[in-house]
């Protein structure tokens, strides 16, 4: 087990999946930190109080509600704002279209 105080997340214990496994008791009485689980050396769960887990579950609600917000405004203040079009005869003609997302027409080409 190796221990890491973080400044931000306070101290987490490190441990691998097999001697989490083995130690799954131990694991469980961790009061006083959080535990990083590893496999192959790279992080892959966290054991986590149940009031901590309650705090981050209602904090990435918030935060997901406040982007739906945002989202929101942003997809009206672009369907609200001003669309040009191309004509045939405008250098926008043959472009690709953000809003078809296709090929509006040929450019038109003259022979000189």
């Amino acid at each position: 087990m190796f221990e890491f105080r973080d400044k931000k997340l306070g101290p987490l214990k490190f441990i691998s999946v097999s001697e989490a496994r083995a130690r799954f008791a131990d694991c469980l009485k961790e009061g006083d930190c959080n535990i990083v689980v590893t496999r192959h050396g790279v992080p892959y769960k966290v054991f986590v109080s149940y009031e901590d887990y309650l705090t981050l579950k209602n904090s990435a609600q918030v935060a997901n509600e406040e982007n739906k917000v945002s989202l929101g405004k942003t997809l009206e203040a672009a369907q609200t704002a001003p669309q040009e079009t191309a004509t045939s005869d405008s250098p926008l003609s043959g472009q690709w279209s953000p809003v078809a997302g296709s090929v509006s027409s040929t450019p038109n080409k003259t022979n000189s």
